[in-house]
Parts: C-alpha cells; structure tokens; sequence
C-alpha cells in the first residue's frame, strides 16, 4: 500500500499524528491510531506546522510553531497503517523568533531547505537554511541562515525542481510578489537570481514543481478587480549543465588535484576503485562526494 502522515491539533493545543494508508488493490482507505509528540502548539492559524518525508532515513521531519514563536522539530517513523506512528519531539526552542515554517525536501543532496519568517525588531524578514539529519533523536543541524529580503513577508512558499536541482520560493509582503530561485552547496544557500511577477501584495501565493521538467507553476489571488481571480504563471527554471559524455569520462581522481596539476586517475574498469560497485551499472558523485547511481 501506500502511505501518508495526517497531523493535527486536538482541543488542548498536543500535536497528534496518525499514518494513513491507502491499499493500492482497492483504493481502500485503513489509518492507524494517533501518535502524539509533546510540543504543545498555542496558536490557531494554519501555518503552524510543515511536514516532508526523508526518503534516504524513510521518516517524516515535522516542523512545529510551538508556543512564543518558536519553531520545533519531530521526527516520525511509519509503522504501517496497524499501529501509531512512533513520534520523536524537542520541545526546546529550534529556531527562535520565528513563524510560518515551510519545509521542503532535496532528494540530490538528501538535505532539507526551511523558510520561514524571522522577527528582526520591526520587521519579519524571509528566511532560509538547510537542515541535515543527524539521528532520529535530536533536531536536525541547521547551516547557515539565508536573509531573503528585509522586509516584512506575509507568505513565503518553497519547492524544489529536481532537474535543475534548485530551490524555487514565492513570497510576498511589503513589495510586490517574486520568485527566488536558490542554489545549495553543502549547508550554504546562494540566491542565483530573484523576479519580479507581479506588483500586487498578496496573502493568498503557492508555488509547485513539475516532476521531471525544470519547470514550476506559481499561483496568486487578484485582487485588482472583482470578483477576485486566481492567476497562475508556468516559468523554466535554468538545468545544470554538464560536458561529460561516454566518450570523454575517463575516471575518478584518487585525491584532489590542484588546477594545472597532475594526479592519479582511477580509469574505468578499475576493480580496486571502489568496493560493493555492481557491474554494468553507472554511477554519479554528488556534490557533498558519495557515490550515486541517480544522477
């Protein structure tokens, strides 16, 4: 089958969660009993929380705006559709001063980006950093906090295009609607380029990546005339490119080589490379230097 995680607030502000399932056979609907983490979440707007799934630790990261603004971070393990999810919660503040969280996966890099909105004196500036897991009992490790723009943000909204291998943000507030698309280089976020789409100031903003195209598709309220209309723009979004091909990839370096350099190359065919390889497969680095057979 196929699953989900549901959450929500119960009537004494506890964060409960349950798994839902869905039989693949029948379209059958089964869901579990409730989990529950013990972040206790004071407030009522919905975007107190975001969720997105790991799929190289297969668990869920929860994002919470807990009490005083701060956001928190639990950790969600299926358990099937049979029995509770098993819940992992810090209750301590993760990120302080802040609201609004947006969590969104990186399958390239296995790494989190979270935007939200930072109180900075009088203003509520948009923010992004990278998360990492480090173990299923304790927060993720945050890199270095990317300030997007000082102003005062009503929506911020993130997704990643797997092509282009970038994240793409909508955001709104005290200036007219954008698009930020940023780039990722370890724990660091880089703003490659930012547009403009519109001059309106709108709440009401969402934005979504295609699946295999380098392609989003941005949505806003207008409210220039009435009744209000949605408007929806289709955007590409710059790949990355590469030269290598069959022909001129000869190797891996052993070592690192300084430009102008000579070094040791480990040619193809080379057993001794690397151990636990399977024959007749291809195989990528990636940029944080593991070895993938997904480019």
């Amino acid at each position: 089958g196929t699953y989900c995680v549901v959450f929500y607030k119960n009537s004494s502000s506890t964060t409960k969660h349950y798994i839902m399932g869905v039989d693949n056979s029948n379209y059958a609907i089964t869901y579990s009993s409730d989990g529950e983490s013990s972040i206790s979440v004071g407030y009522g707007d919905s975007d107190t929380y975001s969720l997105a799934y790991d799929e190289v630790q297969s668990k869920y990261l929860l994002i919470t705006r807990g009490n005083s603004n701060n956001l928190r971070a639990s950790w969600i393990t299926s358990n099937g559709a049979s029995a509770a999810p098993t819940v992992w919660a810090d209750n301590t503040a993760f990120i302080a001063n802040s609201i609004d969280p947006n969590l969104v996966y990186d399958s390239y890099n296995n790494k989190f980006v979270l935007t939200y909105h930072k109180h900075n004196g009088g203003t509520c500036d948009p923010t992004a950093v990278v998360l990492t897991y480090g173990s299923a009992t304790s927060s993720p490790s945050k890199g270095t906090e990317l300030e997007l723009e000082s102003i005062t943000a009503s929506k911020v909204r993130t997704t990643y295009v797997k092509g282009a291998k970038k994240f793409a943000i909508i955001r709104s507030g005290t200036s007219p609607i954008k698009i930020q698309l940023l780039t990722i280089s370890g724990t660091t976020l880089s703003s490659f380029s930012t547009t403009t789409i519109s001059n309106l100031d709108r709440n009401y903003i969402g934005i979504d990546a295609h699946k295999t195209d380098n392609r989003i598709v941005t949505v806003f309220r207008d409210d220039s005339s009435s009744p209000y209309r949605a408007k929806f723009n289709v955007y590409d979004v710059p790949a990355i490119t590469s030269t290598i091909t069959s022909e001129n990839f000869i190797g891996f370096s052993k070592a690192a080589i300084s430009d102008t350099a000579s070094g040791n190359i480990a040619v193809i065919g080379n057993t001794t490379t690397l151990s636990s390889l399977t024959p007749g497969k291809k195989y990528f680095v990636k940029p944080d230097g593991t070895i993938s057979l997904t480019a």
